[in-house]
């Protein structure tokens, strides 16, 4: 991947949010998504740790006073333990890239602020987008 696609896929993402008002996670983690569908099982996998990420933090904050910087702080680094357990375990086929751990976190902001269902929604649409302009523009 070079350095046009990414700045192709952060274009996308910040035109699909400025379109909806609706953020797909953040600007980078759409791209990550999309360059990750030609092996489902990374994108799967990252959402997956969104959304794990997602729910243990809900639980989390019922016993622990998390709000701005460390309930943020805490979402990246819950999902970055993830990430690193289903590497350890060898559920993880590929080496360890870090941006995959992290990246989910900073979804989970997201989900916090606008609901699960529309992050989630606006995930899938924007990664399709990127993957599609990249196809298109022979990027891919």
């Amino acid at each position: 991947m070079n350095w046009v696609g990414l700045l192709v896929g952060l274009l996308v993402s910040l035109l699909f949010y400025e379109c909806t008002r609706i953020s797909p996670g953040g600007l980078l983690l759409p791209v990550y998504v999309a360059l990750s569908l030609d092996t489902p099982l990374r994108a799967i996998l990252t959402i997956c740790v969104m959304l794990a990420s997602y729910g243990m933090l809900r639980l989390l904050s019922r016993y622990v006073i998390l709000f701005g910087r460390r309930r943020f702080a805490m979402a990246v680094l819950i999902s970055c333990l993830l990430g690193v357990g289903l590497w350890q375990l060898g559920l993880v086929p590929w080496g360890f890239p870090l941006v995959s751990y992290v990246l989910p976190g900073m979804g989970v902001r997201d989900m916090e602020r606008q609901g699960l269902p529309a992050t989630l929604l606006a995930l899938l649409a924007a990664s399709g987008i990127i993957y599609l302009a990249l196809f298109a523009g022979g990027l891919l």
